[in-house]
């Protein structure tokens, strides 16, 4: 073999090595913006999720003390306190008593923590998160 052979050899053998770093470099980004999506989108769902269930518990927890004391701002107190122990990142947004039949509707919001999209002006609608429930008194 002549030397300019051996040179074409090594070269080609080279240049398979730069095209198989730079595609596992790609990989590897793709990846890695995958990841950030799927981190970014949990965050807003398991914020959705979660403040549902803490209003369910709100305004069931409203609703008995309505229907023990027959007061709204005992009912509304203990909506509050409620709220604080379960998520102090959420807000009371409404608070109505049906005086006819006990329920109380609550709605809460609370904005999801996530690394860029409560940051970004078109995605913050998306981390917002709000929860409406109905909670009904306890039956005799």
């Amino acid at each position: 073999m002549t030397r300019r052979a051996v040179r074409t050899r090594r070269d080609s053998r080279s240049d398979q090595r730069g095209i198989i770093a730079g595609s596992l470099l790609k990989i590897v980004l793709a990846l890695a913006v995958v990841g950030f999506l799927a981190i970014e989108a949990g965050s807003i769902l398991f914020t959705r999720l979660t403040i549902q269930d803490t209003a369910e518990r709100v305004a069931s927890a409203a609703a008995d003390s309505y229907d023990d004391s027959g007061s709204v701002e005992a009912a509304r107190d203990t909506a509050m306190e409620s709220l604080a122990d379960q998520d102090e990142d959420a807000k009371l947004k409404r608070f109505v008593v049906n005086p006819l039949n006990g329920n109380v509707r609550i709605v809460i919001r609370k904005r999801a923590s996530t690394l860029v999209a409560d940051k970004v002006g078109f995605l913050k609608d998306l981390t917002l998160a709000e929860g409406d429930a109905v909670g009904h008194p306890p039956e005799a």
